[in-house]
């Protein structure tokens, strides 16, 4: 393939991602890191025509200048990806990277090593930016990769993997520069780079909208007013949750909880701090269990925790741990006023579907609610296990 062809074929497929990248960030909410990723293909298409020109005029600068602006376009992607994780400040360690590298790249190139820092230097830092950006798709917050990350994931350590191959190629290119040692760079840049190229801006524009649908199904399982889980979340995370158990012989509890006395919150202090109050709660729930737990709300003020591989015993602990919390927060707007809370506990028994658990878990409830009316009505927090 003729160096021509190849750069006419990437300028395509730059412009083709670009658009694809442009037109998801305008119909999927124009989320900031599709913006950057847009950008840094339209670096790219400015990058090939560089290139170009620099190979047609056998310009030394001009292909200099089209490895800073390499080193432009796949720093702006690893920004891109480090935003879409919620990454602190995801410019910072990229641009400190970069500049450090620039420096060292143009130093080299103006002492005569153009041929160098095309041939290594450049490919090395597409290659430390590769396995940056596959580090950067981490998951926060779960524990599995979605289909959709784990393949562009699978294409950046390959796109890695093959500037390796590319460094030393290039490393026997610029040294040696024997009429076979080229060939053999040329020939290994013109079969790899276009498929792994596009590879990459396709497997990104699926990750893009792969994103989009996950937060479409993510909103329909969300309970708007605290950011739990709702009902029907908690019966699809409670399903599978199930299942794994059965396969594995491992203990599922579930606690059911509820505010104490929440209707006076209401009628005392009005709905929006009621809405507060339950807005905390949440919270706290999600603070003190596991990843992996599920906390959802099911109604008004009931609230259930999924407890993964955790047996009664470890849920009446969970519950005092949160009763603890209770104990020295309160909610704003309510004159110092703090949450109550009561809890049934359920362990799930051999073929338990999740609506037996949650009525087992719904009677325990009551239990522990009508004790502490009984024996101490002002205690701030109860439980009783169902079994």
């Amino acid at each position: 393939m003729s160096s021509t062809t190849l750069i006419l074929l990437l300028i395509i497929g730059s412009t083709v991602m670009m658009l694809a990248l442009g037109l998801a960030w305008l119909q999927l909410g124009r989320p900031r890191h599709l913006l950057v990723w847009t950008c840094s293909y339209a670096v790219s298409i400015a990058q090939w025509l560089v290139n170009g020109a620099g190979l047609a005029w056998a310009n030394g600068w001009l292909l200099w200048a089209s490895g800073l602006l390499i080193m432009t376009a796949i720093s702006m992607n690893v920004v891109a990806v480090r935003m879409r994780g919620g990454r602190a400040r995801p410019w910072q360690p990229v641009l400190l990277a970069a500049g450090v590298v620039a420096v060292v790249v143009s130093v080299v190139a103006s002492r005569g090593g153009i041929a160098l820092v095309l041939a290594v230097l450049i490919p090395a830092y597409v290659c430390a930016c590769c396995v940056a950006t596959a580090l950067a798709l981490r998951p926060r917050g779960r524990r599995e990769y979605r289909p959709a990350e784990r393949g562009y994931w699978v294409v950046l350590w390959a796109f890695a993997l093959f500037e390796v191959v590319v460094i030393a190629c290039g490393w026997m290119a610029a040294t040696k520069r024997t009429p076979e040692t080229l060939a053999l760079y040329y020939s290994v840049i013109g079969w790899g780079l276009p498929t792994l190229y596009v590879s990459a801006g396709v497997a990104a524009v699926l990750l893009a909208t792969s994103d989009r649908v996950d937060a479409l199904a993510s909103l329909v399982a969300t309970d708007p007013l605290t950011g739990v889980a709702n009902r029907r979340g908690l019966e699809l995370a409670g399903g599978k949750c199930l299942t794994q158990a059965r396969r594995s012989g491992r203990p599922v509890t579930l606690l059911a909880c509820d505010l104490d006395d929440f209707k006076g919150i209401n009628d005392n202090f009005g709905h929006g701090v009621g809405d507060e109050a339950l807005r905390l709660f949440a919270a706290i729930l999600v603070r003190v269990v596991r990843d992996g737990d599920v906390v959802g709300r099911i109604g008004g003020d009931e609230f259930l925790v999924l407890l993964a591989d955790a047996d009664a015993h470890q849920g009446r602990v969970t519950a005092e741990r949160i009763c603890s919390v209770l104990s020295s927060v309160h909610v704003v707007g309510t004159q110092g006023t703090r949450l109550r809370a009561s809890f049934g506990v359920a362990q799930a028994q051999d073929g338990d579907q999740l609506a037996a658990l949650i009525e087992r878990a719904d009677l325990a409830l009551y239990e522990s609610k009508r004790a502490t009316k009984v024996n101490n009505p002002l205690r701030a927090t109860s439980s009783a296990v169902q079994r």
